[in-house]
Formats: C-alpha cells, sequence, structure tokens
C-alpha cells in the first residue's frame, strides 16, 4: 500500500506498507506526475519503515517508472529515505556518486518530521545554474580547450559543442585539451541531449 502524506508544498511525501502492488505504483507515478506539474523542483521522502515486498507486476511497473525519472533526477534536489532496514544507507551511499545533483540522505522511523524539513528545504536554485564547463584560450583554432569544475548539467556543454563543430567545419585534424580541476558527476539529463552524441560522432574521425 502507498499513502500519499500531508506534506508541503514542494514536498512529495509518501509511505509505503505491506506488499506494493502495481495500483500502488500508478499512484506513485501520478503523485509524481501531478507534483511536477506544479513546481520545476521538489523534495521527496519515501517512508519504508512498514514496507515488506512487491509483487511482480509491482516491480516490473517500478522498473519502467524509475526508467521513466532518470532524465527528471534535476526536479528532485532533495530526496530522504525513512527506514530503520540496513540496506537503505547502504544503497543511497551506493546511489549517491551516480546522482550527484541529487542530495540523499538517510533517516530513521522515528525521524519522519526530520526527513520532511530536509527535503523542504531545498537549495538555492541559482547556485545550480552557474556552468561547470568552461572554454580555455588555447590560442590555436585547431586546438580546443576547456575545463570541468563541479557538476555537468544537461546544457553546460552548450558552447563547447558550438566550438567543436565549428572547429570540425573549418579543420580537418582537431586536438582537444580538457582540464579536470573538480568532477562532481553529471546530471542523467545530459544522456537525452542529442546534439552532444551527434558532435561526438562527427569528431571521431576529427580529433
Amino acid at each position: 500500500m502507498i499513502t500519499i502524506e500531508n506534506s508541503p508544498e514542494t514536498v512529495l511525501a509518501v509511505r509505503l506498507a505491506g506488499t506494493l502492488e502495481k495500483s500502488d505504483i500508478d499512484t506513485l507515478s501520478k503523485a509524481f506526475a501531478d507534483k511536477l506539474a506544479a513546481h520545476d523542483r521538489i523534495g521527496v521522502v519515501i517512508d519504508m519503515t512498514q514496507w515488506s515486498d512487491m509483487t511482480a507486476d509491482a516491480i516490473a511497473a517500478d522498473m519502467k517508472f524509475e526508467l521513466g525519472l532518470l532524465g527528471k533526477m534535476g526536479s528532485f534536489p532533495r530526496m530522504a529515505m525513512v527506514s530503520d532496514k540496513q540496506f537503505v544507507p547502504a544503497l543511497v551511499k551506493f546511489l549517491d556518486p551516480i546522482f550527484p545533483a541529487n542530495e540523499m540522505k538517510t533517516f530513521g522511523s522515528q525521524e519522519f518530521d526530520q526527513a520532511i524539513a530536509f527535503a523542504a528545504d531545498l537549495p538555492d536554485e541559482t547556485l545550480t545554474k552557474k556552468t561547470s564547463i568552461t572554454p580555455i584560450d588555447t590560442g590555436n583554432p585547431k586546438l580546443i580547450g576547456f575545463e570541468i569544475n563541479g557538476l555537468v548539467a544537461k546544457n553546460d556543454a552548450a558552447h563547447i559543442i558550438e566550438a567543436l563543430q565549428k572547429a570540425i567545419a573549418s579543420h580537418e585534424k582537431i586536438d582537444l585539451l580538457d582540464r579536470v580541476k573538480k568532477y562532481a558527476g553529471f546530471d542523467p539529463k545530459k544522456l537525452t541531449k542529442k546534439d552532444l552524441f551527434s558532435v561526438k560522432l562527427k569528431s571521431i574521425s576529427h580529433v
């Protein structure tokens, strides 16, 4: 069973209990869709304290639902998991470097209110808009340089893509210089950027 709990407007708080069925995943999917229709970014709280199992249909529906969220992970800057189960902190620790755009934290079964407060305290969006990829002036039109510093978001590579496209159009061969100051992973939304894959394919024979 899934219950949508009362919470601040920008927080989706969900309690799982007993054995989840496909209809529960449908409820969860609608709850996410409704929140995202009203807000660009939300905090998420999942209370798994009373959750015990899932049916086969629920697992299949959940996998489809979660895959559909991959391109929207930037909309969930804070996620809280409430549970006393030992696997939950281990799961969060595993997922943390994979989704660096999301701050994930675990809370005990008696800390639901603290989890809500954490999820509601969304980081300043202006801080996340600073580009993490900046060009390096190499003084050589055949050498394209850039520096990575922080989390690579979906649109951070736009000016680098433009520079690569111009260089490929003007020169048979080019060189790339990539200076990594600090790499904090990438926003999964970046995987949906078609022009990035296009320029990568075109550059194979030019670099």
